[in-house]
């Protein structure tokens, strides 16, 4: 499959470690995507955000790791949930957390999918390209309002 997008996407990354928020945006620019990556690298910065009361721009995806200091993953996925305007955004847990009480809070919380992070730059990619066929080419969300 051709993962070529035509549209204009948005994804808001939450993640702390440099080294994964490079190797995301590799992947995204070698799959040759139209991706807008909006990086926060803590917890706390990305619920003010999606919790402002301007009229942003909300994202089409959210990847979000749970080690996140200030907040971690599971609070983030629980506040977006819990807030319609936001809650129907696919959100991709991404995280070198292999506990199983983690991925049952994630499902708990409504997150879409549960991804342990790849430990190479080709495992990253393959995992993008499945992000990208799965919940942004072609995948329809609602219209999102207060």
């Amino acid at each position: 499959m051709d993962t070529t997008i035509n549209k204009k996407y948005k994804i808001l990354l939450v993640e702390d470690n440099p080294d994964d928020v490079f190797l995301i945006k590799y992947a995204i620019d070698e799959l040759k995507t139209s991706i807008e990556l909006i990086v926060f690298n803590n917890g706390q910065s990305v619920i003010e955000h999606l919790n402002t009361d301007n009229n942003i721009d909300f994202p089409d995806l959210i990847l979000l790791d749970i080690n996140l200091p200030k907040v971690n993953g599971l609070e983030i996925l629980k506040t977006i949930k819990a807030k319609p305007i936001v809650s129907a955004i696919p959100t991709i847990i991404l995280t070198s957390s292999d506990l199983p009480s983690d991925m049952e809070c994630s499902y708990k919380y409504a997150a879409s999918m549960y991804f342990l992070k790849p430990n190479n730059i080709q495992g990253f990619k393959e995992m993008m390209k499945y992000i990208i066929e799965n919940y942004l080419d072609g995948t329809k969300i609602p219209t999102l309002s207060s």
